[in-house]
């Protein structure tokens, strides 16, 4: 039929490309680095078996998204592949066009004895000597150090329906540890990786690997947005400020004008969770029309708790957000629990953090970014009064992915 006929023509044009610059019928990977957008890992070779790649790469960045423990599924794949490209593609703070490496890699570890999956992650790689990346705006991407890593890799090609292709990519696994085996080489076949430099589910892809790390070190990048990054994303924009110069690399000092607060009272625990997005709720119902005036109000973020101590003893908690600079009045609020404060001009010394936070763990976490910023302004010689305690948030403070958190110590509050 034309229809069979107009298959097998695309079929053969597909294979006799796949075949230009390859050796035994698979393309080189010179061949295919040259083809791919930012081209690919730099490496250094080592010793390894006949008809076994062996490789010594150097730690770098990586983006990635963690997968199930279905290896295989093609919905996941396709879809985080789409999410890492749009990425890279701009879908960043920054609206930046990053300069990714291919292959795409699939990282795989199993449980002792190689039948469980343990973990299982897409990632995209950035040049050697990447120092800082935008932060993502799909918080289901997180950035890791991949450290100094071998593999030892081997590569195939020829037409491969996707429903062989979970048999071929464990075949190939399998002859792969085989060689090593008996080669005596040492490597990890509980770390498994696999590299597509292009379309992994087209039958015809000309160049595919499969191979073993020696160890797989993945650490977590902990990114925190800029104040300007977070300050776009957030409605209405922020509150301005002079700077106060520190001579510290994360402390930032703050000199605040006049400004009027909305603001709950809280509970006297700083840290409970109902309590805070009960009163955060309360002031976003204020703002967005629950007034005598019926009016939306363009509130300035962060969003501000003030804690006061009275020795170890919460004295006052308040969550509050301000109100646009120069308001000289304000609607009544429907709520009466809402109060409103106008504060003179205040001075503030700030840490800002970020990285995956449990809602679990954040107590914790915010108690021990307060401590590390204590000691800092103690070796500076800052004065701060420690019973005056601010938490900062941009964004959902109960978001693990949270990409900027600022604690600080006031030197009064007024």
């Amino acid at each position: 039929s034309q229809e069979m006929l107009l298959f097998l023509t695309v079929a053969a044009v597909a294979v006799l490309n796949a075949g230009a610059a390859s050796l035994g019928g698979i393309p080189s990977l010179e061949s295919v680095c040259g083809s791919v957008d930012g081209g690919c890992p730099e490496f250094s070779s080592i010793d390894a078996p006949k008809g076994v790649e062996g490789r010594s790469y150097v730690g770098s960045y990586i983006a990635l998204i963690e997968l199930s423990k279905d290896k295989y599924s093609r919905d996941e794949w396709e879809s985080a592949e789409y999410r890492l490209k749009s990425y890279i593609n701009g879908n960043n703070l920054a609206g930046a066009t990053l300069p990714a490496m291919f292959p795409i890699q699939q990282l795989t570890t199993y449980e002792v004895g190689g039948v469980q999956v343990k973990y299982n992650a897409i990632a995209v790689s950035f040049p050697a000597g990447t120092s800082s990346l935008p932060l993502p705006r799909d918080q289901g991407i997180q950035v890791h150090h991949n450290g100094n890593v071998k593999a030892y890799v081997r590569a195939f090609g020829g037409f491969l329906p996707t429903s062989q292709q979970a048999d071929a990519y464990q075949d190939h696994l399998d002859q792969l540890a085989a060689d090593l085996e008996a080669a005596g080489v040492k490597f990890d076949r509980n770390a498994q990786v696999s590299m597509e430099y292009g379309i992994r589910y087209n039958p015809f892809e000309g160049r595919r690997e499969v191979g073993y790390l020696t160890h797989l070190a993945i650490q977590p990048k902990a990114l925190t947005a800029s104040r300007d990054e977070a300050c776009k994303a957030a409605p209405g924009g922020c509150i301005s400020y002079s700077d106060i110069p520190v001579e510290s690399n994360s402390v930032e000092g703050r000199s605040f004008d006049s400004y009027v607060l909305a603001l709950v009272r809280l509970s006297s625990n700083p840290f409970d969770q109902a309590d805070y997005e009960s009163a955060r709720d309360r002031i976003v119902g204020y703002l967005n029309g629950g007034n005598a005036a019926g009016a939306n109000i363009p509130a300035l973020y962060p969003f501000q708790q003030l804690v006061t101590y009275y020795g170890d003893a919460v004295k006052d908690n308040w969550l509050a957000v301000a109100l646009p600079e120069g308001v000289k009045s304000v609607p009544l609020p429907n709520d009466n629990g809402i109060d409103f404060h106008v504060t003179y001009k205040s001075e503030v010394y700030v840490k800002a953090f970020g990285g995956n936070v449990s809602p679990s763990d954040y107590a914790s976490v915010y108690k021990k970014n307060l401590n590390e910023l204590s000691d800092e302004l103690s070796s500076l010689g800052v004065d701060v009064d420690s019973g005056c305690v601010v938490m900062l948030d941009y964004g959902d403070r109960f978001d693990a992915h949270e990409v900027r958190r600022e604690v600080g110590y006031l030197v009064h509050l007024v």
